[in-house]
């Protein structure tokens, strides 16, 4: 969390309710979906979302590994080293012991990042709905405009992050599978095996 817009991109991903609204909206205009293809597709992207969070937790249960917060808080607990040192604060040299990740992380296994599967399988399940809907669709070229970030709007830092508004336009569904994955390792909550 070293600058402005990756901690509005951890928060915004932490959302997954956001992320899935967004998309549903840029499918829906880019297509010009009527109502029943809509719901179709947000059936399709809940089944989607249902069997990520399956896979997720398999590999959890079965890995059942320790999350950046904890092990750095333990195992590094008296180095101290420069990084982002909580709300209002910026970077600032802290020991281990203090060590907190940007939004809260649920005491559940770290490997693998569900976030991540999550992302993936919306992905997936987007670019290949698309053709299967409009088989002259090009996913690889569907942009998706995320909502303008409003100045002071952070949850975790309001009134100071971010500094400016940040509109971001992402060019194509893999982009934003990749934010998604990159916010769980700048936010902390993960460590960068869980992600891929």
């Amino acid at each position: 969390a070293v600058s402005d817009e990756k901690k509005v991109m951890i928060e915004f991903f932490d959302n997954k309710l956001n992320v899935a609204g967004i998309v549903i909206e840029a499918v829906a205009g880019a297509l010009m979906l009527g109502y029943e293809d809509t719901l179709n597709y947000v059936l399709a992207l809940t089944a989607g979302d249902y069997d990520a969070c399956i896979l997720a937790w398999k590999e959890k249960v079965k890995h059942d590994l320790v999350r950046p917060t904890t092990w750095i808080q333990t195992e590094m607990a008296e180095r101290e080293f420069t990084t982002y040192a909580g709300p209002y604060e910026g970077l600032k040299a802290i020991p281990g012991k203090n060590f907190e990740s940007y939004v809260s992380v649920m005491p559940h296994s770290e490997y693998v990042s569900g976030s991540a599967c999550i992302c993936q399988a919306l992905m997936e399940l987007t670019e290949g709905w698309m053709v299967l809907h409009d088989p002259n669709s090009d996913p690889s070229a569907f942009s998706i405009t995320l909502p303008t970030i409003a100045q002071g709007s952070s949850r975790t830092e309001p009134g100071v992050t971010p500094a400016q508004d940040i509109t971001k336009v992402l060019q194509n569904m893999q982009e934003l599978r990749d934010i998604c994955g990159q916010s769980r390792l700048d936010g902390a909550i993960h460590f960068t095996q869980a992600v891929p």
